[in-house]
């Protein structure tokens, strides 16, 4: 099992960085690597999102439940695709010069005898260079253009 952790500091109010980034389907508008964020369904108070991003120059496509505490925290969990279980967190905290916008990924690749080597030397890099380039996306479109 993987766990990853990305940070950044976010120079705004929670609330409105929050306010953004539980707006799933505008990702694909702030965030380069996605090309399809939709919202499909809901269940439980869950939402279920198809997604589409581009990564190592490849289209990878799942879906994912939701579900949100306000200006607290986003909770996804893949529900099909490569990464199916896959569980992620976005924490949001103020501080007194910004918010603080961590995000979490725990996965593990159920694949016999290579799973731990794809896991570490493959998926780890390419998911955190990803969740970085989200998060700077995020701050790059608070910080310079509003929300």
């Amino acid at each position: 099992m993987t766990k990853l952790e990305n940070s950044i500091i976010i120079n705004a109010n929670l609330e409105k960085i929050y306010k953004l980034a539980q707006a799933v389907e505008r990702y694909p508008e702030f965030i380069p690597v996605y090309k399809k964020s939709k919202i499909i369904g809901r269940e439980n108070g869950k939402i279920i999102i198809e997604r589409a991003a581009l990564i190592n120059q490849r289209i990878m496509r799942w879906k994912s439940k939701a579900w949100f505490d306000y200006n607290k925290s986003i909770e996804f969990e893949q529900i099909e695709g490569r990464l199916k279980g896959m569980r992620v967190k976005w924490f949001f905290e103020q501080l007194p010069n910004g918010t603080k916008v961590t995000i979490i990924h725990i996965f593990k690749l159920h694949i016999p005898l290579v799973g731990w080597f794809l896991e570490k030397l493959v998926a780890r890099p390419r998911i955190e260079k990803t969740a970085g380039n989200v998060l700077i996306a995020l701050k790059n479109k608070i910080e310079k253009n509003g929300n």
